[in-house]
């Protein structure tokens, strides 16, 4: 009930933050590479370099403070946390046959 209000509020947050940069991004990346690609070879750049800053900062940062904070926890189970409670998918257990 709480989690998906959280998750949206994240994602508006990173959006507004990312905004100025992504804005600079693509300027510098115009002028520096604009005469080498084509304008949808430069989207699909700004697209990946966005990707890959949202990917670091909401899902791989916060996998590292859990798998820091919880000891029984490695990366990959903190990631899976991350990425299942950001997602809103909800967790399967293991038990589950319908999963």
């Amino acid at each position: 009930m709480v989690g998906i209000p959280l998750a949206l509020a994240l994602i508006s947050a990173l959006a507004i933050r990312l905004r100025s940069p992504s804005a600079w991004l693509r300027e510098k990346t115009n002028i520096r590479l604009g005469h080498l690609f084509h304008a949808h070879h430069l989207q699909f750049i700004h697209m990946a370099v966005l990707s890959g800053a949202v990917l670091l900062f909401a899902f791989i940062v916060p996998s590292m403070v859990f798998a820091t904070v919880e000891e029984d926890w490695s990366f990959l189970d903190a990631f899976y946390f991350c990425f299942v409670s950001l997602t809103t998918i909800g967790g399967c257990h293991y038990s589950c046959y319908y999963c």
